[in-house]
């Protein structure tokens, strides 16, 4: 179950701000994996999540091929894993 949060993580200074909300975020392993256009939506998805993995980009476009990327080799590496897993099955 997700839980909600009442306020939103205040960064540091101004800069610092400035440049969270200047990127995009993308959360590999969390409540909700996806590309997100702020900090907070993206820190929403980690909280109480045990392996929580986000990366950050300057660009959408990077943020969305690396979630790709990832999807991709996550699905390759599931797909080997089950057709040894039958082979193990068959022997």
């Amino acid at each position: 179950m997700k839980k909600t949060i009442d306020h939103q993580p205040k960064p540091n200074s101004e800069k610092r701000e400035k440049d969270m909300n200047n990127k995009w975020y993308t959360v590999f392993r969390g409540w909700d994996p996806g590309v997100y256009g702020t900090w907070y939506e993206c820190y929403k998805q980690g909280i109480n999540f045990d392996g929580f993995y986000y990366a950050h980009f300057d660009t959408k476009e990077e943020a969305i091929a690396d979630f790709d990327r990832y999807n991709h080799a996550a699905t390759i590496e599931r797909e080997v894993h089950d057709q040894l897993t039958l082979e193990e099955a068959l022997a």
